[in-house]
């Protein structure tokens, strides 16, 4: 987890504007899932094993 306060230019890179904005990245895959706002603990864990599969995820 990074925090956006204290790391601005990767807030910056994110397009993060408001909190909770989480990003999943996949880097040996460079698969992506991002979503804003709260969600069920069960949509984390689809976007992770989506991400994880080589998925690009991004609720809105």
């Amino acid at each position: 987890m990074i925090e956006s306060y204290e790391f601005p230019a990767k807030a910056d890179e994110w397009n993060v504007m408001s909190v909770p904005h989480t990003v999943v990245k996949n880097v040996e895959k460079g698969s992506v899932g991002e979503f804003v706002g709260a969600y069920p603990e069960n949509y984390l864990l689809k976007v992770v094993k989506d991400v994880d599969a080589g998925k690009n995820v991004k609720l809105s």
